[in-house]
C-alpha cells in the first residue's frame, strides 16, 4: 500500500522509461495503460500510474478485474476502491473486466462496456487462434454471443 520515496521514484522512473520508448517505436502514445500481471492495480504503484498518465495525456487506465467468482469480501471491496478512484481521477475505464469464465454467472446490463480477458495463443490448427486453455477464441465468442449483444471496441474508442 505504501512506498518510500525512493522506491517510488525508481518505478515512476521505470514507467516513464517505457511509456517514453512506446512513444519512439510506435510514433503515437499508447491507448491506454495496463500492467503486466496487473501490476498496475497494486495500491501504491497506481499512484504513480495516474500521474504519469495525466503528465502524457493518456485518459485510459484498464480497472482491476471486478466480476467473477473467487473474490474474497476483502479483495472485492479493495478492488471497488481502486476502482472508484481511477474514476475519481478522470480515467476513463470500461464498467468491468474479467474472463470468458468470469461471465458465466454475470449479467451485462445494456451498455455496459466489458474489457474481456483472453491470451491468445497460435492454434495447433493454421487458421485459429486458442485461449490459455487451447480453447478456438472464435468459438468462446460464438459461444458468448448467444447471450449477449454485443460489438467490439477498443480503448480508443471509449
Amino acid at each position: 500500500f505504501v512506498l518510500d520515496k525512493k522506491h517510488k521514484a525508481a518505478i515512476s522512473l521505470e514507467l516513464e522509461s517505457q511509456i517514453k520508448k512506446f512513444i519512439y517505436e510506435f510514433g503515437f502514445k499508447p491507448s491506454h495503460i495496463d500492467g503486466h500481471h496487473h501490476i498496475h492495480t497494486e495500491w501504491a504503484i497506481m499512484d504513480c500510474v495516474i500521474k504519469l498518465a495525466k503528465k502524457y495525456k493518456i485518459t485510459k487506465i484498464r480497472l482491476t478485474r471486478n466480476i467473477g467468482e473467487g473474490i474474497s469480501l476483502s479483495k472485492r471491496i479493495y478492488k471497488k476502491i481502486l476502482n472508484s478512484k481511477l474514476k475519481l481521477s478522470g480515467i476513463i475505464t470500461t464498467n468491468y473486466f474479467g474472463d470468458f469464465e468470469d461471465l458465466k454467472n454475470f449479467r451485462l446490463k445494456e451498455g455496459d462496456i466489458l474489457e474481456l480477458m483472453v491470451h491468445a495463443i497460435p492454434s495447433r490448427f493454421e487458421d485459429q487462434i486458442d485461449d490459455l486453455d487451447h480453447q478456438s477464441l472464435n468459438e468462446k465468442v460464438d459461444d458468448l454471443m448467444k447471450f449477449y449483444q454485443f460489438e467490439f471496441i477498443n480503448y480508443s474508442s471509449l
